[in-house]
């Protein structure tokens, strides 16, 4: 899994709240706070797989829109729910 990929599931996991009117993030996004998944990319190898086959690609999922990414990871919660939740301890 590419390094966008992984910044891309975590983003999505950990997305931040929104902009302020003073246009200042104030919580943000999971891989700008500096969680990586690199180090548990190997172990999670299966949920990852599965993130991107249900995108049609590790690239789709990384084009895709918040609203879609998010939808994704549903769909493998449902379908892989205790891998899922390995990648979640991670």
């Amino acid at each position: 899994m590419t390094p966008a990929f992984l910044r891309a599931v975590v983003d999505t996991l950990l997305p931040g709240d929104a902009t302020s009117r003073a246009g200042q993030r104030n919580l943000p996004a999971g891989s700008a706070a500096g969680v990586d998944l690199a180090p548990y990319a190997e172990s999670s190898q299966f949920v990852l797989q599965a993130i991107a086959k249900a995108a049609g690609g590790a690239p789709a999922f990384i084009e895709a829109d918040e609203p879609r990414r998010v939808e994704i990871l549903q769909s493998v919660q449902r379908e892989a729910p205790d891998a899922f939740a390995r990648l979640l301890g991670a």
